[in-house]
């Protein structure tokens, strides 16, 4: 019963700022259409010659049947290319001015930085990412002794198992990519509004490399 009580729920989405969904202006769907018309005949080949990169918010909150309430939220901005991942930059760090992706050390593949429409959660597949780090991470603090605190101890914790976990994640980030040709498809048919992002996944079967 008390671990039931002590159950804390982790979600990610996006900064403040930004919000995950929302209704999108006629103004941009033209632009998420145009993007997708402008990349319609890259093929997987062309994708993994990308670098990626994308920001999030892991929020952590007590189960609501809970007796307390908290909530803490830890910002991170990741960069990937395609068969690894680059620097992951958490909390404070961000406050100190963004890696240029053209500065950074990337495999001899990734020859060009992947830009992106201004609203891209439902498109760009290191988002999907977030959303299995998110579930790692709630698993691994379930298990841990911590449960929600901001003692420098405990936040020092969270910080360290998400950089663990964005290392495990190195070999997935293929699979994803792999999706962008089904993706592109489903993002022209939807004329610019929100796909399912599980979408790309039937066409990745059938992705062509070149």
């Amino acid at each position: 019963m008390l671990r039931c009580l002590k159950r804390v729920i982790v979600t990610v989405g996006k900064p403040v700022h930004h919000k995950v969904k929302r209704e999108l202006t006629p103004e941009e769907k033209a632009e998420r259409l145009q993007w997708a018309l402008t990349h319609e005949n890259w093929t997987v080949a062309t994708w993994a010659q990308g670098s990626w990169s994308s920001a999030a918010v892991l929020q952590m909150r007590y189960h609501r049947d809970a007796f307390k309430w908290k909530e803490i939220n830890i910002n991170m901005r990741g960069y990937t290319f395609w068969n690894q991942l680059g620097p992951l930059v958490l909390d404070r760090e961000l406050d100190c001015p963004a890696p240029d992706l053209q500065n950074l050390v990337r495999p001899e593949q990734a020859k060009l930085i992947v830009s992106m429409p201004s609203y891209e959660w439902d498109i760009n597949p290191v988002n999907d990412l977030w959303f299995i780090l998110a579930r790692k991470f709630e698993r691994c603090l379930f298990e841990s002794a911590y449960g929600l605190s901001t003692s420098n101890k405990a936040i020092g914790f969270y910080r360290q198992i998400v950089y663990e976990l964005w290392v495990e994640l190195s070999s997935r980030f293929d699979h994803f990519l792999r999706t962008m040709p089904g993706r592109i498809q489903a993002l022209i048919q939807a004329n610019g509004g929100y796909i399912d992002s599980n979408a790309g996944n039937r066409f990745s079967m059938y992705a062509k490399w070149s």
